[in-house]
């Protein structure tokens, strides 16, 4: 390879590290530690972004991934919903399934990063809606749970959600977390007449997502949070018992508009 074809490579270069705020190193490189080895494809999508002006397209194993987290998600609804009108279990043993079901995808999803971090990313984020489900199921659908305990429920679920964010650092388990959340009201129609127990969860999810999109510095998170939830609450309190409050549902629009 020609000198100025050398010189023109070390240039390119420079100008990468310059954007992405790296410092040219002045030693020789230390072996990669795992950390460095999962940040791999994260930073080479940025380098790649920076040079061709052009996003990455996700490859079949985001893909699957995404389907994967879809088909959890989608199965413990219908597993709710199928086997309370079909009276198989108790609603109990039905939310205790549910339960255990979603704390199996979050720990699976941890011990699945020490091999394959962008894979395993997408697996505590049906995990987290899985919670989220469990309680909304428990509280609006089967009427079980007390107001006390979902507020418990719903604020330690929402931590679980912000410490697994920051251990994935992933935009995949944001985006994930926040379709899974928003879809359930819409499968599993509250039973409750009173529409602030619905307004409960729409307003805890929203700042739950706003918080991981300012985490996550990225507009994407925050704009599907928002979109759903305008579009998911709408739907769910058409459907709700408490259909004819539409005072009260016009109100709590605007202020999530707002």
């Amino acid at each position: 390879m020609s000198e100025p074809r050398l010189e023109e490579m070390e240039r390119r270069l420079a100008r990468i590290e310059a954007r992405l705020g790296m410092q040219p190193e002045t030693h020789p490189p230390a072996a990669a530690s795992d950390a460095d080895a999962a940040a791999a494809p994260a930073l080479g999508d940025r380098i790649a972004t920076l040079t061709t002006g052009r996003i990455p397209t996700p490859g079949p194993t985001s893909v699957m991934a995404a389907g994967a987290a879809a088909a959890f998600l989608l199965a413990a609804v219908y597993f709710i919903k199928l086997v309370y009108d079909a009276g198989w279990l108790t609603p109990e043993r039905q939310l205790a399934v549910a339960l255990l079901a979603g704390i199996g995808l979050i720990l699976g999803g941890l011990a699945l990063a020490r091999h394959d971090r962008a894979y395993a990313a997408w697996l505590p984020a049906p995990g987290v809606a899985i919670l989220f489900l469990t309680i909304y199921a428990g509280h609006l659908w089967h009427e079980l749970l007390p107001l006390h305990m979902v507020l418990a429920g719903v604020g330690v679920t929402s931590l679980v959600a912000i410490a697994l964010h920051r251990h994935f650092a992933r935009s995949v388990y944001a985006l994930a977390a926040v379709a899974g959340a928003y879809s359930f009201p819409i499968l599993l129609p509250s039973q409750s007449s009173d529409l602030i127990e619905v307004v409960l969860y729409f307003a805890a999810w929203s700042l739950l997502f706003s918080w991981l999109s300012l985490q996550e510095g990225s507009r994407l998170v925050y704009l599907t949070a928002l979109w759903l939830a305008l579009l998911g609450f709408d739907l769910a309190w058409r459907i709700s018992e408490a259909s004819d409050m539409w005072r009260l549902a016009a109100g709590y629009h605007f202020a999530q508009f707002l």
